[in-house]
């Protein structure tokens, strides 16, 4: 079988698992989760606090997030601030607690 027959196959199944379901004739399994807030925003003085709390270097504190040491100076002087998926690595460097409770819904 093809690739795109797979896939297609696999599009059909799901399709025809919602008609039964919609007919009553099946259920499926449910759960409700929490969905997170958006992460806080991150002031210059609030990101050079964790970091110097975390005893980081602007160049390991970069590395750790994933962005440039230019990226971490410009948020520390104000000049720019952390992308949102940025700032929620910075909530779950400031509180890990929070990560736990992400990957747990």
């Amino acid at each position: 079988m093809s690739k795109r027959s797979a896939v297609a196959s696999e599009i059909l199944q799901g399709l025809e698992e919602v008609l039964a379901f919609e007919q009553g004739k099946i259920s499926l399994k449910t759960r409700e989760v929490e969905v997170p807030e958006p992460p806080k925003s991150y002031q210059a003085s609030e990101v050079k606090e964790l970091r110097e709390r975390l005893g980081y270097s602007q160049a390991f504190f970069a590395r750790v997030i994933g962005v440039s040491a230019d990226a971490v100076r410009s948020w520390e002087q104000g000049q720019s601030s952390p992308s949102r998926s940025a700032a929620r690595v910075l909530e779950f460097l400031d509180d890990p607690s929070l990560l736990k409770k992400f990957t747990s819904i």
